[in-house]
């Protein structure tokens, strides 16, 4: 009879345990599960560089429970992370930067409980800069008014008189009566180096200047539709680098489109980074 009373006991004492587990203690839990689980990180995540803007981008989540996410920012790759914003998107345009300047950007996903994911990983940095569009060169060779603005410079973004020592590029144009066809070239001063980057159908297909096989020609033929990178060394020894896209030739006239980074040392013209698959880091 005492056995038998110690044993219902027992299997008193396994029921009681056992209906503790759920984290329920007292009159105010009902019987709707509380989700403390956080949505995956965010992956994909990548930025484009703008003229002071950057476009953030980012695979979606598919968690069925999933609010959105929040952006954060900072001035280094490690530290503290300001929250930027909360969106239910996959993208983001930051219009709240300046140009010349890094950020460093993370980003987590949220759900309806309020459980938040890790930060990614990735250090996903940009340094927006000026850019412009349908810039019209005329020759040097032509008329006075021509002369005026037949060079650019990018420190500026304006047209300058092409002996102005401020021009980077001037432009010049020559009709060729022998051959019926017309002849557009760049001239570059000795303080500007460029590579040849081919044939694009727009700017932002040039992402980083290159590290190596720079030239230094005085002058360069045009064709429509054709790219260059340069690099730009200043009087103050400072190294700027710069992207250009011949969008249109005509009789006597240049059109192009053009990027300028003038944040020294900086080859970032357009960024869209490949995820770095590493293992987690502090931020």
């Amino acid at each position: 009879m005492r056995k038998s009373r110690w044993i219902l006991l027992l299997l008193i004492a396994v029921v009681l345990v056992m209906g503790c587990d759920d984290d329920c203690w007292d009159d105010d839990c009902d019987d709707e599960y509380y989700d403390r689980y956080p949505p995956d990180m965010p992956t994909g995540f990548y930025s484009v560089t703008g003229d002071q803007e950057v476009r953030l981008y980012w695979d979606h989540n598919h968690e069925s429970d999933l609010d959105g996410y929040k952006l954060y920012w900072n001035d280094e790759p490690y530290g503290n992370f300001e929250l930027v914003t909360f969106t239910n998107n996959d993208y983001y345009l930051d219009r709240s930067v300046e140009n010349g300047r890094t950020y460093y950007y993370a980003l987590a996903a949220i759900d309806y409980n309020g459980n938040e994911s890790e930060l990614t990983y990735e250090d996903i940095f940009d340094t927006p800069r000026p850019e412009g569009y349908n810039v019209r060169l005329f020759p040097l060779n032509g008329n006075e008014y021509d002369q005026d603005r037949a060079g650019w410079d990018f420190d500026f973004y304006q047209t300058r008189y092409w002996e102005d020592p401020r021009s980077d590029m001037t432009y010049e144009y020559y009709w060729d009566e022998d051959h019926g066809r017309d002849f557009h070239y760049l001239n570059f001063p000795s303080g500007v180096k460029i590579q040849y980057w081919g044939m694009i159908d727009h700017l932002d297909e040039i992402n980083y200047a290159p590290n190596y096989n720079w030239e230094n020609p005085e002058w360069v033929e045009l064709e429509e539709g054709e790219a260059y990178v340069l690099k730009i060394y200043r009087p103050t020894r400072e190294v700027h680098y710069a992207k250009i896209h011949i969008t249109h030739l005509d009789a006597g006239m240049m059109t192009f489109d053009w990027a300028y980074q003038i944040d020294p040392d900086n080859r970032e013209l357009r960024l869209k980074p490949v995820p770095d698959k590493q293992d987690n880091a502090t931020k």
